[in-house]
């Protein structure tokens, strides 16, 4: 089998739309620049061919299909100055099949096979668990919906595949050393590496030195806890530490437990002064849990902290509003993850908080906490800032709908001998031009049931064809201001092949 077709069957996804990435400058951030689309076309085996022979733009595949399966996830890390190697060693001595691949951005994605499809919500579940306990719980997991909203030409978010010219790529696997990988050793690896879906539920995720007894606090400070908590960040955990403590233990108890927190699992402790700081800063003001602080959002695990009994609770967290998506066309449409279910949003509803609210519930038993209104544009600038836009064929816009229908009625019509005959409704065709009554035109529109356009937005659509209007007179009587187009289907004149006769041959 050619490489490029195993790379296919490796990287199977969605079929009926692919990413492209046109790569531009690097940006200061290390990340590497250039423009991102959908293009709603099917994957051919051209694109998969281009990519692993390095003809741009490379292939991007959206891994969720229409049936809500994937066949890979990955933990997309964006953040360079991460030891690849260190990475590597946890997630080995953890016992997780994972796959690392050099990303275009000079980060690595972490991925995980299947040798069976399997349901996109369970694979988001275990991967969300694995990115909590490596540290990564803030970086994009793939694939981002549990399912599409196909028949809104919902298409989800690609990632942007490795082996980008094969193996002269940048964009490589790598082994448990964190050596390179040619694409055929890439390929033996996936088939040593990849799981079923009973292995995927069964994958135990859990931090190193795990305690048997249970945690009833948030995911953060238990796996941070089990893995040690270090100087740099030590100040935030026993700050964030101080707001469970005081739910967990009350008055009188709390204090001690903070300074025993310090001493067990800071390394090393923070002085008793500093300690004694962060306990004063508690008795005097209540504090909510600082989960978007870093290292706590490293290893943050929502869906497990709002059940725990001392965790950040439901009423108390906003929902995970994210991976906006925009089908541009005449009236755009947008597709967002709402708490990891898809939804479906006009534009007025996505700029209008009011309106968001009620469209969020018209599919969750919950609220979206209510913002202010500079801090739910901002919110939304954010989205829009990591919007990924779906190109929409010519053919599905109103003025593609127009155009098309315009050239069946110029061939479905039946065609004048004489200019007259227009008034019944037929087309005149003479000069290369077809003529027409725009009334005859609005007629058949009415008939395939298309009101998308008046009579005068229509004119102009003719001339955008290098179509016009003018005064003909049809007999002595009439004269009609008739429409034209350049005749889509101009056909040379017939020649009659007459033979050469001598006059002076008798009949």
């Amino acid at each position: 089998m050619e490489a490029y077709l195993k790379f296919k069957e490796v990287f199977s996804g969605l079929t009926r739309a692919h990413g492209v990435f046109y790569k531009g400058e690097k940006k200061e951030s290390g990340k590497v620049g250039g423009k991102a689309f959908i293009i709603k076309e099917e994957v051919t085996d051209k694109h998969w061919k281009d990519h692993i022979e390095g003809i741009d733009p490379s292939l991007g595949i959206i891994p969720i299909r229409d049936d809500a399966t994937c066949s890979w996830s990955c933990i997309d890390v964006d953040d360079y100055s991460i030891d690849v190697r260190k990475t590597i060693q946890l997630y080995t001595k953890l016992n997780l099949p994972i796959i690392p691949c050099r990303s275009k951005s000079g980060g690595f994605h972490l991925f995980i096979f299947y040798s069976e499809p399997v349901p996109a919500q369970d694979a988001i579940k275990k991967l969300t668990e694995v990115a909590s306990v490596l540290g990564f719980a803030d970086c994009e997991i793939f694939p981002k919906q549990e399912s599409l909203n196909a028949e809104r030409g919902d298409t989800g978010n690609f990632l942007n595949l490795p082996y980008f010219k094969g193996d002269m790529s940048g964009r490589y696997a790598m082994d448990e050393k964190g050596e390179s990988l040619t694409l055929d050793e890439f390929f033996n690896l996936v088939s040593q590496k990849a799981i079923t879906h009973d292995q995927l539920q069964n994958l135990s995720v859990k931090p190193l030195k795990q305690k048997k007894t249970t945690f009833d606090g948030p995911p953060c400070i238990e796996i941070m806890q089990n893995m040690g908590i270090f100087e740099g960040s030590r100040d935030d955990v026993v700050f964030h530490y101080c707001v469970y403590a005081k739910k967990k233990f009350g008055p009188g108890e709390w204090q001690n437990k903070v300074m025993e927190f310090n001493t067990k699992y800071c390394q090393p402790p923070m002085s008793y002064d500093q300690v004694k700081a962060k306990i004063d800063q508690h008795e005097k003001k209540e504090y909510g849990y600082k989960c978007k602080d870093v290292p706590m959002r490293n290893h943050c695990d929502s869906s497990k902290c709002r059940i725990r009994k001392f965790g950040i609770g439901r009423d108390d967290i906003e929902m995970n509003i994210a991976n906006l998506t925009k089908l541009e066309s005449d009236e755009s449409v947008w597709h967002l993850d709402v708490d990891g279910k898809r939804i479906t949003v006009t534009t007025d509803e996505l700029m209008d908080q009011r309106m968001f609210r009620k469209k969020v519930l018209e599919t969750h038993t919950s609220l979206p906490v209510e913002m202010s209104k500079r801090d739910f544009e901002a919110r939304i600038r954010e989205l829009l800032e990591q919007c990924e836009v779906i190109k929409m064929p010519y053919e599905v816009t109103k003025e593609g709908q127009f155009n098309s229908h315009l050239d069946d009625f110029i061939y479905n019509q039946a065609i004048a001998d004489e200019a007259e005959e227009v008034l019944n409704h037929c087309v005149w065709k003479t000069e290369g031009k077809v003529f027409f009554q725009l009334a005859s035109l609005e007629r058949y529109f009415r008939k395939v049931q298309f009101k998308e356009f008046s009579s005068t937005q229509m004119g102009s659509l003719i001339r955008d064809r290098g179509g016009d209007s003018k005064q003909v007179r049809l007999n002595k009587n009439t004269v009609k201001n008739l429409f034209f187009i350049p005749d889509p289907r101009p056909q040379e004149e017939k020649k009659l092949n007459v033979p050469n006769v001598k006059s002076d041959v008798p009949f």
